[in-house]
């Protein structure tokens, strides 16, 4: 066994280690995901009466796998998936396994097939494993000793008990927390603000899952865009160093004045807890400082207060139906000429950021003349960290049913703009049409 294998079991040893590793990246520099793999696993050689681990693994990639068929063997359980993130040499690698665990049928030498799986629409195919399935073996009550595990001590040395999680999870609570970030402590009534869920972490973390989600009673709320590949950043918090990563950012519209509560999040992560070795071993704490042990931790952040202005009443246009950001307005119409029964298009556009969402479709008024139908509506909105940016349009199909020269009034659009505290409104010109063509009556 060469230096490089010893080591490397001197590190590893036995332990299965199922992470989400936050601290696996190197937060100075920018990473990239590697290209997508897809793979399987299992041991080249099995004893007949030997179970054994068989894996799937999709990196890069998100995709549900079809597993092979097990002709030669037995599935005893599975599959069981685990997620794991590494960052190695500046490339940050994502993965998800599905182990099932089998047992050979008989002796002899058998093929398992390939896996498959539909990645953006394309179907990948796994590698194919040939599986050397001996006589029995007989099975050992402990496994066997390697001399590198301990090179100074022949006596074995008993099994140390696994400290307490929950005292653990109280020596680690000021290193992994959740914390409640709100962009501002007062806001007119339907002007965004932005609550954001931090976590904060000097530990290994892993299997992060949320718990309860937060409530907002009061608000009209958004999950915010986010970027897939964001990563941890290292940042000072109360003279510590932590690794904080971002998990939940919600746009947040409140819908009446007053004081609103913005309700905690509860999350659930595992540490990785470094546990100092109390045995006679010296490479216990000569690397790492000895076991790492999976302690759950419940997480919940503070909740948050903010104030709510109502909107002034002073100079409030009277067509002003709750619009609040900063809006561009338009209107267009197909043709100014047309025939009787012939439909022109009515158009009317609202574009910017605010609560576009909440905007409802203007109300035409035309002459007796015309026959308006309810309008068909286009978005196009992108929720990101300035909120809800982009546009609506309602196209408004009308027909005229009489000849004649008509005006259709300019139309009229207000909001409240919360950075200059005040009302905004733009018109839109009048259009006159002629329409010809034969009397109904």
């Amino acid at each position: 066994m060469n230096n490089s294998i010893q080591l490397k079991k001197l590190f590893v040893g036995t332990k299965q280690v199922f992470v989400l590793c936050f601290a696996f990246f190197a937060l100075s520099c920018n990473h990239v995901f590697g290209q997508a793999k897809f793979s399987i696993s299992a041991p080249s050689s099995v004893g007949v009466n030997q179970n054994f681990q068989f894996n799937i693994t999709l990196e890069n990639a998100n995709g549900s796998p079809r597993p092979p068929a097990f002709t030669d063997f037995q599935v005893l359980q599975g599959p069981s998936t685990s997620t794991s993130m590494q960052w190695v040499n500046g490339t940050v690698t994502q993965s998800v396994t599905y182990s099932y665990i089998l047992k050979p049928k008989q002796e002899g030498t058998f093929k398992i097939g390939k896996a498959s799986v539909v990645v953006s629409g394309v179907t990948m195919e796994s590698n194919e494993l040939t599986i050397t399935v001996t006589k029995a073996v007989q099975q050992q009550a402990q496994r066997q000793r390697d001399p590198f595990d301990d090179p100074f001590f022949q006596q074995q040395q008993p099994q140390e008990p696994e400290t307490s999680s929950a005292d653990l999870a109280k020596q680690a609570k000021d290193d992994v927390f959740l914390k409640l970030d709100i962009s501002r402590s007062s806001v007119y009534e339907g002007e965004m603000l932005t609550a954001t869920y931090k976590l904060y972490f000097r530990q290994n973390l892993g299997s992060l899952n949320l718990d309860k989600a937060p409530a907002f009673e009061g608000f009209w709320s958004q999950e915010a865009e986010m970027d897939p590949k964001r990563r941890p950043t290292t940042v000072n918090f109360n003279g510590k160093q932590y690794n904080m990563v971002e998990l939940y950012k919600y746009n947040l519209y409140p819908q009446r004045s007053g004081s609103l509560k913005i309700a905690p999040a509860e999350v659930k992560v595992v540490a990785q807890i470094p546990v100092r070795s109390r045995s006679r071993n010296i490479f216990d704490d000569f690397f790492n400082g000895g076991r790492v042990q999976q302690v759950p931790m419940d997480l919940k952040s503070e909740s948050g207060v903010i104030t709510v202005k109502p909107l002034p009443e002073k100079d409030k246009p009277a067509d002003f139906s709750g619009a609040v950001g900063k809006f561009n307005f338009e209107t267009s119409i197909s043709g100014k000429e047309g025939k009787t029964d012939d439909p022109i298009t009515y158009t009317v556009k609202i574009s910017g950021t605010g609560n576009l969402k909440l905007i409802e479709s203007p109300t035409l008024k035309l002459p007796s003349a015309f026959e308006v139908y309810d309008p068909k509506t286009k978005e196009n909105i992108t929720n990101g960290a300035s909120g809800l940016t982009g546009s609506k349009q309602y196209d408004y199909l009308i027909i005229p049913r009489q000849p004649g020269e008509y005006k259709l009034d300019g139309k009229a659009f207000s909001y409240f703009d919360p950075t200059a505290a005040k009302y905004v409104t733009i018109n839109t010109p009048e259009y006159n049409l002629k329409i010809t063509g034969a009397q109904k009556t």
